[in-house]
């Protein structure tokens, strides 16, 4: 059996955290026997010295000193969203076989353009952590999908377009085919002024009827899925973890007729996505089919993602007045 050397870029909650309600990029190669976390980096003393000290590896404040010293065959980049393009160049440089970065990848068409280039001529695995793409629970819908007529899907989420929303239009390109047309509703800047969180109703192959619904993250941080076809309604509620399936049934209700009656629950388990994430490269790294989300399919939902937020100047925000 193979055994994987692979350090951690970021020490907070999702690159090192201890928290048993989210598994952590640290946490998902210590659960994993083929995968030997060596090392940690952050330039904060205090969330370095946590990290390192939990998960019994040696801490780096300098990220060039950690990746040459521990010559690492996987690199999870989990720092703040503005040094994801960077970070990518500079560890490839160090020729690992696989990188994994939290999404997203850039912030704006120059970056992304720039690291679609850049990794178009290397060999380097890279996936991207749209952690839906891993977890069995799509993978179940995206099949039931397939003989049902699509009617109406509503996605709600918060925390910015290019934060969070990144995650609806990956899951509406996934589930639905890709997007063929789209219309910016509103947007507001609760999040950060570059990133609002931005409603759109978009248009796919199979659905001509998805909205993308901006919710207020100053109120709370929220992704919740809603999807009805001809035979069934598909619920995904209580922070990602639950899938509600829902069935036509004949006779019921007031007056008599058909209706949606419940019919199961299904445990998404969405907080143990990196441990399916890591598993997943795993199998590419030894040549096997794989769920595996490559750059090159990340960078369509964020290309996408980042035309929305250069077409916003044109759209007033709800600060603003519609």
């Amino acid at each position: 059996m193979q055994v994987y050397k692979a350090v951690v870029i970021g020490a907070g909650q999702m690159g090192a955290g201890i928290d048993d309600k989210l598994v952590s990029h640290a946490a998902a190669f210590k659960n994993n026997p083929r995968c030997q976390l060596l090392a940690i980096f952050d330039p904060s003393v205090e969330n370095l010295e946590k990290a390192a000290s939990h998960w019994e590896v040696e801490g780096y404040s300098d990220m060039e000193s950690m990746l040459r010293d521990k010559q690492p065959d996987i690199v999870s980049i989990c720092s703040p969203d503005f040094m994801h393009a960077t970070q990518m160049e500079l560890v490839a440089e160090y020729s690992p076989k696989a990188i994994i970065v939290e999404k997203p990848v850039a912030l704006n068409l120059n970056d992304l353009s720039k690291i679609e280039h850049f990794f178009s001529k290397r060999n380097t695995i890279v996936a991207v952590n749209y952690t839906r793409r891993y977890l069995s629970a799509y993978y179940y819908l995206k099949e039931a999908f397939s003989s049902q007529a699509l009617r109406a899907v509503s996605i709600r989420y918060a925390k910015g377009l290019k934060h969070n929303g990144t995650h609806a239009i990956d899951l509406i390109r996934f589930l639905f085919g890709e997007i063929r047309a789209y219309k910016i509703l509103s947007s507001a800047n609760d999040y950060k002024i570059d990133d609002p969180t931005v409603s759109i109703y978009f248009e796919t192959d199979s659905c001509a009827n998805i909205v993308l619904q901006g919710l207020n993250q100053n109120d709370y941080v929220f992704f919740e899925v809603d999807v009805f076809t001809d035979q069934n309604r598909y619920t995904i509620h209580s922070d990602h973890q639950i899938l509600s399936v829902y069935c036509v049934s004949e006779n019921q209700g007031t007056p008599l007729g058909k209706r949606l009656v419940f019919e199961k629950d299904i445990v998404i388990e969405h907080h143990k996505g990196t441990n399916h994430l890591v598993e997943n490269v795993l199998k590419a790294l030894d040549n096997k089919a794989a769920r595996f989300l490559n750059l090159e399919e990340a960078l369509r939902s964020e290309r996408l993602a980042l035309k929305i937020s250069e077409e916003l100047s044109l759209i007033p925000t709800i600060e603003e007045g519609i």
